[in-house]
């Protein structure tokens, strides 16, 4: 049996608080977003998909090692759309944040690499998507506005002190997200 896998920081109940006010906001929107649940945000390193069991049992083995990368502390800030703020399908909130972060990237690729997933193709790009616009929906200027206004917006900073391997199983309500592994990154 298959199980459908990312490998993800997520953001813990302070960052949560920080995007509030754009949660809030985008609520306006619900018959043209289908929001991300607050205690589903995260930013996704590697996205694993499709991947069988004797894949899932040597991954598990295998992920303690990324444990040696310190906590990692980042800014929210800026909203963002994929793939434009004038038409999107996707509404981002902005990850700015030091070296650390790219160190463990590179990790967790190198991981995936070893047991035969292939390298991300696009570069990393550090984002945390809060909506998607609902299929054959046009997207009204007031959040088009929104989204413009706040592309600098400081959200706050923040700290990943853990990573986790999903499991994600897509359901009509959303994808349900199951902590397979977890670790605590190191040090402050």
């Amino acid at each position: 049996m298959m199980k459908r896998l990312f490998i993800a920081l997520p953001l813990d109940e302070e960052g949560r608080k920080k995007l509030r006010v754009a949660w809030q906001t985008f609520e306006r929107f619900d018959s043209t977003l289908k929001r991300v649940s607050p205690d589903q945000y995260h930013l996704t390193l590697k996205f694993l998909g499709d991947t069988s069991e004797e894949t899932v049992r040597g991954l598990m083995e295998s992920f303690s090692s990324l444990a040696t990368v310190p906590a990692i502390h980042y800014s929210l800030k800026g909203l963002g759309a994929f793939p434009q703020v004038s038409s999107p399908s996707v509404i981002w909130a902005g990850i700015e944040t030091g070296p650390v972060l790219k160190t463990l990237v590179q990790k967790v690729e190198e991981l995936a690499l070893g047991l035969g997933f292939p390298r991300e193709k696009r570069s990393f790009s550090p984002h945390l998507t809060l909506a998607r616009v609902k299929r054959n929906r046009s997207v009204p200027g007031e959040l088009v506005s929104y989204i413009t206004e706040n592309r600098e917006t400081l959200f706050g900073d923040e700290i990943f002190r853990t990573l986790v391997l999903y499991e994600s199983v897509l359901s009509k309500t959303g994808p349900q997200y199951t902590e397979l592994a977890t670790l605590s990154l190191n040090g402050e």
